[in-house]
């Protein structure tokens, strides 16, 4: 083979393998929340390009992509929470020909059923809504979870192949959390923040300050907890922005996770532990 072909087949191959490939990011999601933040930012580092398509109407998606979208893509990502806007996005992965990844980061039918507990599981609701999610990850090309214990939950209850799931741990945005210097000071402070889901065993943290009423020793909620401000141990702090909590994450010495005793507590690691 000649030199100079050798080098333009090189070249053509190297052209190819730093190519950008497209993910068409579909849904009405919040892509300021902090697993969509990370996840997007480390798609971009490994040379993907996003396009964002936020249909008006989810269940319409697939006809308003039809109306808007005129470009390959390579991937469609559809990203955590958006289990209604999966339907109109297979249709459209399908037509195209276009591999589908699905991060749904919960179940619906585990929050709904197992958490919330609106029907028990022998019910007709229940099973009906089993059926719509089975179907929902038998027809996308590959699933996306946050641990190893989900993994094992999709498995077995939507009889899923384990290698058409991939496990993306939760993580947390490292531009804004990360160690910091530390002012010493005599009281030490044990902080918890959220929302008060019953995921987070709110009330295991309120229990655990009353036990232990030592004065050096502060426990601080920040969140909607007013509930708990006339309790003697306990301190209430209102809900901070985003980008001043890892500041105020480093200002306290002990920092808990969650408590909560259902069997979604003991399958997800949730942000707060990474931050």
């Amino acid at each position: 083979m000649h030199e100079r072909n050798r080098a333009e087949i090189h070249s053509s191959i190297s052209q190819k393998a730093y190519m950008k490939k497209t993910i068409l990011w579909w849904g009405r999601s919040d892509n300021n929340y902090s697993r969509n933040q990370i996840i997007r930012k480390n798609l971009i580092k490994l040379n993907f390009d996003i396009i964002d398509f936020h249909p008006l109407v989810s269940l319409f998606g697939y006809y308003e992509a039809l109306l808007k979208i005129h470009y390959q893509t390579d991937f469609i990502w559809v990203p955590c929470f958006r289990h209604r806007d999966i339907s109109a996005a297979i249709k459209w992965a399908r037509k195209f020909r276009i591999p589908i990844i699905f991060d749904p980061l919960i179940s619906a039918w585990d929050k709904k059923i197992n958490e919330k507990e609106y029907f028990s599981k022998e019910s007709e609701q229940s099973k009906k809504l089993k059926n719509w999610e089975s179907s929902i990850y038998q027809n996308v090309n590959h699933l996306i979870v946050d641990t190893s214990e989900h993994k094992k939950f999709f498995i077995k209850e939507f009889n899923l192949p384990s290698d058409k799931i991939s496990i993306i741990y939760v993580g947390a945005d490292e531009d804004k959390f990360f160690p910091q210097n530390k002012k010493e000071i005599k009281q030490k402070e044990v902080l918890f923040y959220g929302t008060g889901l019953g995921l987070h065993g709110t009330q295991t943290i309120v229990e655990a300050s009353k036990l232990l009423k030592d004065k050096t020793i502060k426990w601080t909620l920040i969140g909607n907890f007013n509930k708990y401000e006339n309790i003697d141990n306990l301190h209430i702090e209102n809900s901070i922005p985003y980008n001043q909590l890892a500041k105020r994450i480093n200002q306290a010495d002990i920092l808990l996770g969650i408590f909560g005793d259902t069997e979604k507590a003991s399958n997800v690691i949730q942000n707060k532990v990474y931050q």
